[in-house]
């Protein structure tokens, strides 16, 4: 029972991606005064699911755990150093992990 759901859904995922390619080269229509404009496309495309961690996540562990160090070694109160350090690490790292997420995709 459970091979006969899954051939099912392989055929439906290759029928859908057929009509995907199909629609998207020949079946589009633009009015050009009109103000109008159609597009038949018949369904949604599945997208694999990314897994792992994004590069956002790692470069937030990574930017804090660099930033806790180094704010623990210059600041003389090390608590604090760490955690100011581990603060603007982390964001700063998230910020350069969602700018590579963008560029591979992963993110829009």
């Amino acid at each position: 029972m459970k091979q006969k759901k899954k051939a099912q859904h392989q055929r439906e995922l290759v029928a859908a991606r057929q009509a995907g390619a199909a629609s998207s080269k020949s079946s589009r229509s633009y009015a050009s005064s009109g103000g109008s404009s159609s597009s038949s496309y018949g369904g949604t495309q599945p997208t694999a699911k990314k897994k792992g961690w994004s590069d956002g996540a790692k470069g937030a562990v990574i930017g804090g755990a660099a930033g806790a160090v180094g704010g623990a070694l210059i600041d003389k109160k090390k608590g604090r150093g760490a955690i100011i350090g581990g603060l603007v690490g982390a964001g700063g790292g998230y910020l350069i992990g969602r700018g590579e997420d963008k560029k591979s995709g992963r993110v829009q």
